[in-house]
C-alpha cells in the first residue's frame, strides 16, 4: 500500500520508474545481431600467444593494433550475407618474411560469425572461399579482459641442438614435433599454411622443416590447406614423444585437384628426411 504522505510529485516519479521498467527489460533482451558488430571497437586475444589486439570496424576498414608491441596493420572489411566478411591485407609496420608477406598479400581471409552473446561474438575463419571445413575458430570480446586465458599450445624450436641441451624424456612435459615437407621438382612453387588446432604453425615451403615443443597432450588436428582443399589429421599426443609428419602437394592435372598431403612416419625415416630439408623457424 502507498504511503498516504507521498507528494504528488514522489509518485509521478515512481510512477515513471514502473512505465520504463518494461522498456528497459525489453532494451536488455533484446539479442545482438550481426549488423550490431559491423562498427565498433573490439578487443582479440588470439590462441597460442600472449599477445592482446585492439580491433577498431569502421565501414570499409579494420584497424588492428597490438596492445603490447604497438604494431598495427589496416585490413579492408567487406560484409556480405549470413554473417560473413571478408578481410583483405592493404598494409603494416609488422615485420614478415616474404612468405607471410606473400600470404597476406595474395589470399582474401573471410569470416563467418558463429555466435553472438552480451560480451563476446565468435568466428569462424576460411582462406579465400568457405569451404566446409574451416581453418581456425577464435573469439572476439566487447571489452578488454583483465584475465585473458590465451596461452602457449606450442613453441617454435631453432634446432635439434637445443633439445640437447636439456634431457628430453617420457617424464618431460612437453612433445616434440618435426613437420617437414621434402624437396620435389613438381609444385615447388606452391606454399601453404599448416594448423595446429587451428592455429598457424608456419607456411610450407618446397624442401623445408621446422621443428616443435608442444605443450598440450591430446588428439590435436593438423591441418594444411591449397587451393581452397584442406588436407587434415589428429595426432595423439603425448609429453616425452617425438613424432613426425611429412607433409607435401600432390599434383593434379588442373589446378583445382592439387592438393595437400600429409602422414605420420616413422622416427627412422622422419630423422633421414627431415636432415635433407631446409630448416625453418
Amino acid at each position: 500500500m502507498i504511503n498516504k504522505s507521498l507528494s504528488a510529485k514522489k509518485m509521478i516519479q515512481i510512477l515513471f520508474i514502473f512505465l520504463l521498467i518494461p522498456v528497459a527489460s525489453y532494451c536488455q533482451d533484446k539479442p545482438l545481431t550481426c549488423k550490431d558488430i559491423h562498427e565498433g571497437l573490439f578487443y582479440y586475444y588470439p590462441k597460442n600467444s600472449s599477445d592482446q589486439y585492439s580491433e577498431r570496424f569502421g565501414d570499409k576498414f579494420e584497424y588492428e593494433t597490438n596492445l603490447k608491441s604497438h604494431d598495427s596493420a589496416l585490413y579492408h572489411v567487406s560484409w556480405g550475407k549470413d554473417c560473413a566478411f571478408s578481410e583483405k591485407y592493404v598494409r603494416s609496420n609488422i615485420k614478415m618474411t616474404f612468405q607471410q608477406l606473400s600470404l597476406m598479400e595474395e589470399h582474401t581471409f573471410i569470416y563467418r560469425v558463429t555466435g553472438i552473446t552480451n560480451t563476446y561474438f565468435t568466428f569462424s575463419t576460411y582462406m579465400d572461399k568457405m569451404p566446409d571445413l574451416p581453418i581456425g575458430d577464435d573469439t572476439m570480446w566487447f571489452h578488454p579482459q583483465v584475465y585473458p586465458t590465451n596461452q602457449l599450445l606450442f613453441t617454435s624450436i631453432a634446432n635439434s641442438a637445443v633439445l640437447r641441451q636439456k634431457p628430453f624424456n617420457d617424464t618431460s612435459h612437453y612433445a616434440v614435433l618435426y613437420l617437414y615437407r621434402p624437396g620435389k621438382f613438381t609444385d615447388f612453387l606452391n606454399i601453404y599454411p599448416i594448423y595446429l588446432d587451428g592455429i598457424e604453425m608456419g607456411i610450407e615451403e618446397n624442401n623445408s622443416g621446422y621443428i616443435y615443443k608442444v605443450l598440450k597432450e591430446g588428439p590435436l588436428e593438423i591441418k594444411g590447406t591449397l587451393f581452397n582443399h584442406a588436407a587434415e589429421m589428429s595426432l595423439p599426443v603425448r609429453f616425452g614423444h617425438i613424432y613426425y609428419v611429412k607433409t607435401w602437394v600432390h599434383f593434379g592435372a588442373v589446378r583445382n585437384k592439387t592438393h595437400v598431403e600429409m602422414q605420420v612416419v616413422d622416427s627412422k625415416t622422419g630423422r633421414s628426411e627431415f636432415e635433407k630439408v631446409k630448416r625453418k623457424y
